[in-house]
């Protein structure tokens, strides 16, 4: 076999993340040979406006042709299931991936099986066909980008994202993860340089971030949250948009524009309309000085953190707060908030089974969570960003899955929700954490920050009004920095 000179990284574009990506391409391919995906023809119809010429494969039609050509045969079910136990390192098999993929709820299990051997067989061959080494895409949401995460890594390649991340007051940042979970490669390479003495950290430029962020009420990308929206103009909006239902499922199949369908299939508009009504019944509370609490920041349902990256455990938020709550030491409260950038998703009834439990406090969703989290004794959470606002606020903090801060002081990743009240108990009595015990792992996280913007979903380039060109830029350098690390 030939040695290639240059490394290779396929783009798969789906929604916004054609626009970044085409920005992205010329600059990568100084470096790298650069392949592109279109995850369906309405991506690869904008990656030509955008100039990205030549011949692109589209990802639903090669499914739609492959898919009557696969036999989801026991030994490709059981390939499929070793490799996901082997590289998840059992954090999920077959059946548990299938069950976090939300577009699967609308097919029985033999079609399930059945598309998911379908993108096995589409990834394995695709990636070592053009022997790829490195995939770009979003973080794993579904069964057809988290089939490839782990196809890549098997071959000893990577699978990259980028998410937004919190940095210097003005300026956007992100970071460059790896693989089916929440982790920051490059991060925990700054921290094991620092603990064994190869690197100084700047601790001067990280008390000034944290002192800097604490003074500052600011709410991360707050930018994209909405005010209270009157019940009767979403109940107007819902009725129009399902006027237009019909049309929209036009043209989707089930199977092979599995995602689409199901998201066109739900009017989420009405739904929000009804929520906001039955809103009325609900109490929310307020934060109450001096009151002795831990704070649950509610992610949006049914999302990627609370299916893959939590590894599908605990899906059922509602309950799983609950459980928290009796895990309490006793005089302590749980405060609860859902999430602020889609305000309504929520039935009242989820709401009203939180409020029963005595020692469970309501918070609306628009009081800011840095709020909550300065008061409290620490915060709960899954993966959410709440856990780092905490961690940099000094707090406890407890997540049931992992993260780019998972290695920061004083947070305890739990593996089951039964070894939290353990958890919670051995450090009650535990002075708070020092400035001198969190300082080494912000100046490492900073060092790990690039410039640049990556999500661009909801229209945030144009609201930001970023500089495409040179945001490009800044972010392909970033890239290709960490990839020059691998």
């Amino acid at each position: 076999m030939i040695k290639r000179e240059r490394r290779r990284i396929l783009m798969f574009h789906r929604l916004d993340l054609a626009m970044l990506f085409a920005g992205l391409a010329a600059p990568l391919s100084r470096d790298l040979d650069v392949l592109h995906l279109a995850y369906g023809p309405e991506e690869k119809a904008r990656l030509e406006t955008l100039g990205i010429s030549g011949s692109i494969p589209v990802f639903k039609d090669e499914i739609r042709d492959l898919y009557c050509q696969v036999n989801p045969s026991l030994e490709i079910i059981e390939e499929i299931d070793a490799l996901i136990i082997k590289q998840t390192d059992g954090a999920f098999n077959l059946n548990s991936a299938i069950q976090s993929d939300r577009g699967f709820s609308l097919l029985d299990y033999d079609e399930a099986l059945k598309l998911t051997a379908t993108y096995y067989v589409f990834w394995t061959r695709f990636i070592e066909a053009r022997d790829i080494d490195f995939v770009l895409h979003e973080p794993c949401t579904l069964m057809f980008n988290f089939l490839p995460a782990l196809i890549i890594a098997e071959r000893g390649g990577h699978y990259l994202y980028n998410i937004m991340a919190i940095g210097q007051k003005g300026k956007l940042n992100h970071l460059t993860m790896t693989g089916f979970d929440f982790t920051c490669p490059q991060l925990d390479f700054n921290l094991d340089d620092t603990a064994a003495g190869r690197h100084t950290p700047d601790l001067a430029s990280a008390s000034t971030f944290l002192t800097e962020f604490r003074e500052s009420f600011e709410v991360f990308l707050g930018g994209q949250l909405g005010g209270r929206r009157p019940a009767w103009r979403e109940f107007a909006k819902g009725l129009a948009y399902g006027l237009t239902l019909p049309l929209q499922r036009r043209g989707l199949h089930r199977i092979f524009d599995n995602i689409d369908y199901w998201q066109a299939a739900r009017n989420r508009t009405a739904q929000r309309a009804r929520n906001l009504r039955a809103y009325e019944s609900v109490h929310f509370d307020e934060i109450v000085p001096g009151e002795r609490y831990y704070f649950y920041p509610m992610h949006l349902e049914p999302e990627a953190v609370v299916l893959y990256h939590a590894h599908g455990i605990y899906e059922n938020q509602v309950k799983l707060i609950q459980n928290i709550a009796g895990q309490l030491p006793p005089g302590c409260l749980l405060y609860v908030k859902d999430h602020p950038h889609d305000h309504g998703y929520r039935a009242a009834i989820d709401y009203h089974k939180l409020t029963a439990v005595p020692n469970i406090r309501l918070l609306s969703a628009l009081i800011p969570g840095k709020e909550a989290i300065r008061q409290a004794q620490g915060v709960i959470t899954l993966t959410g960003t709440a856990g780092f606002e905490a961690l940099l606020l000094g707090k406890e903090v407890y997540t049931f899955g992992k993260s780019f801060y998972s290695r920061g002081p004083r947070v305890n990743y739990l593996h089951n929700i039964r070894d939290l009240r353990e958890a919670l108990y051995a450090r009650r009595d535990e002075a708070p954490i020092t400035d001198i015990e969190l300082l080494p792992f912000v100046a490492a996280y900073l060092e790990t920050l690039e410039p640049g913007l990556t999500d661009y979903f909801a229209g945030r380039a144009h609201k930001y009004g970023i500089d495409l060109d040179r945001n490009a830029t800044e972010v392909a350098s970033s890239l290709l920095s960490t990839i020059a690390k691998y």
